[in-house]
């Protein structure tokens, strides 16, 4: 992969994270979840850059299907 398109990786998925965050605090708002839920999903409530390796490839995982999606419909090069 080159230099842009993991810029464009990395940026896709900074804001799938912001995306998730914003989900999250609106259902723990409206619905009564677990103890262990609402304390698992506040530890990942960060800046994208401090999430651990393993969920930032949850976040990239969803920004590549951006990618292809866009590929798909010749928005950005293949």
């Amino acid at each position: 992969m080159i230099k842009e398109e993991l810029d464009l990786l990395e940026t896709l998925a900074e804001l799938e994270h912001q995306q998730w965050m914003n989900w999250a605090k609106q259902i723990m708002q409206k619905e009564k979840l677990s103890q262990e839920t609402t304390k698992r999903w506040k530890n990942y409530f960060i800046p994208y850059k401090d999430l651990p390796e393993d969920i930032k490839e949850l976040d990239r995982n969803y920004a590549r299907k951006v990618i292809s999606a866009l590929k798909d419909h010749q928005i950005i090069d293949d």
